[in-house]
């Protein structure tokens, strides 16, 4: 195992560095986190990935960023 990566007891990545990595139940990714900047990607009703969102954390008090892909 490489420093700075972190396994779960099911064996899935849930750290890299700087990165940090969640899981839905049936082992894809939910959403991937590095810095300010997060990917979510949805599931549908057949639990097959649907949609991704990016977010960027707050540049400004006022602002939030999301762009879909």
């Amino acid at each position: 195992m490489n420093s700075g990566y972190t396994y779960n007891t099911f064996g899935r990545t849930i750290a890299l560095p700087g990165t940090a990595i969640g899981y839905y139940t049936n082992d894809l990714v939910q959403q991937q986190t590095a810095g300010d900047k997060r990917q979510a990607w949805t599931l549908d009703s057949a639990l097959r990935r649907r949609g991704l969102s990016c977010l960027r954390e707050r540049v400004h008090p006022n602002i939030d960023l999301w762009w879909e892909l």
